[in-house]
């Protein structure tokens, strides 16, 4: 598997993220535990604030927008804990109850 760094622009991870899709997988860490992610889609344009890399900075119609380096976001679109179903973004935002200001590592 391959850890996201955040600290690169959206469209590299993404990339990355769908290069390692379905094997071996691109993950990052949400609150100690390893979230596989599944899919994903860069923002076109940058973000207006100066957030640290893998900040979440709130929900888009599908996902979950985090931050990334070089002002760029990237909306996560499809995720996965360990040992649960694969869903989208927006229900594990709800499930998880995040919020803008968390941290995804």
């Amino acid at each position: 598997m391959a850890q996201i760094t955040w600290n690169n622009a959206a469209r590299p991870i993404h990339n990355r993220i769908r290069a390692m899709n379905p094997w071996p997988g691109a993950y990052a860490y949400f609150r100690s535990e390893r979230l596989q992610v599944w899919r994903s889609l860069p923002e076109e344009e940058a973000a207006a604030g100066t957030q640290a890399a893998g900040t979440v900075l709130g929900l888009s119609r599908d996902g979950i927008r985090v931050q990334c380096g070089e002002g760029t976001v990237l909306d996560i679109l499809e995720v996965q804990m360990p040992g649960k179903s694969r869903v989208s973004g927006r229900a594990f935002a709800s499930g998880a109850r995040l919020r803008p200001g968390d941290s995804i590592t």
